[in-house]
């Protein structure tokens, strides 16, 4: 059974936040039988700082609890941003119930960032980390600690602000094809640079609007909807798929953003007014489709154009 799973990482343990910004990150787990592969990025994360990735998976029901799978080091630059990417052998990972990203510190093992697979478990029962023997990716979970010498933390450099990656300009005007279709203000230029794009989902294909597909997140800010582009979610959103869809119709449209469907990924949806929609009537964990701005409750609503605000 092939099995891939998104698993969100928020702020665990406080004072590891990079110039004010809480951290946040994302984990990809995937694979089929005994071989996987996964994932970590995080960003906003302080530097300077030994961190290690964990995955923690659920034990059998003879063992019971929890065991955990020492990923290695995560380098975090001077920008607050790190990427681990591992392969992945055994059975154990098949059962990974939530991600931890650790920091050694002097006072012990401390975690700023974790998430979990579906809903949230006590992993840190029990849990010591030792470096990892040789030949195996599973940590022991001693019953004491062991003894840490004081290591001093580093004292930070400082760094020169990297400069902003612009994101690529819309086409302009003059290169825009006249397609006859006029919606007002930047909903024409949302319209006008991105490609057709037909809904699987039954109900917004029901809604009878002209879907296009957009590579631009600059619009979704420009729409003033009920997230930002700055929201962790939408940030590892645009990282996995780079784009968004919307549906355009007369005086109405409807704004998707694509995703993951789990438990951990809804609450954080619901808090920004979205509700998933796939190829299913009921999602399952795991499924692949849109999360939708303009719905109340399973019912989708159209969100109506002020023109007033949009031109």
């Amino acid at each position: 059974m092939y099995i891939r799973c998104f698993i969100p990482l928020a702020q665990d343990a406080r004072g590891y936040e990079f110039k004010g910004r809480a951290p946040a990150g994302r984990a990809l787990v995937e694979g089929r039988g005994t071989s996987g592969k996964f994932t970590c990025r995080v960003q906003d994360l302080k530097p300077l700082v030994k961190y290690r990735v964990f995955i923690i998976f659920a034990r059998g029901a003879s063992s019971g609890g929890f065991g955990n799978m020492d990923m290695g080091l995560l380098d975090v630059d001077e920008r607050g941003r790190g990427e681990l990417r591992r392969d992945l052998d055994g059975d154990n990972w098949t059962n990974v119930v939530a991600v931890a990203v650790v920091a050694d510190e002097v006072d012990g093992y401390i975690s700023p960032l974790c998430g979990f697979r579906d809903s949230p478990v006590p992993w840190r029962q029990g849990f010591i980390v030792r470096p990892p023997k040789e030949n195996k990716s599973v940590v022991e979970m001693p019953t004491a600690p062991p003894e840490l010498e004081p290591v001093p933390e580093p004292e930070p450099e400082p760094v020169p602000e990297p400069e902003p990656v612009p994101e690529p300009e819309p086409p302009t005007s003059e290169t825009k094809v006249e397609t006859g279709e006029h919606y007002g203000g930047i909903l024409d230029e949302i319209y006008k640079s991105s490609a057709p794009w037909e809904p699987e989902n039954v109900e917004l294909a029901a809604l009878g609007l002209k879907w296009v597909r957009s590579k631009y997140s600059k619009f979704l800010d420009e729409l003033k909807l009920s997230f930002t582009m700055s929201d962790p979610f939408m940030q590892n959103s645009w990282t996995d798929y780079g784009h968004f869809i919307i549906g355009l119709g007369e005086g109405k449209y409807v704004v998707g953003v694509p995703g993951e469907f789990t438990a951990a990924n809804e609450a954080v949806a619901s808090a920004l007014g979205l509700v998933f929609h796939g190829k299913k009537e009921i999602p399952q964990h795991g499924d692949e489709g849109y999360w939708i701005v303009s719905a109340v409750g399973n019912k989708i609503e159209c969100i109506r154009i002020d023109y007033t605000k949009l031109n």
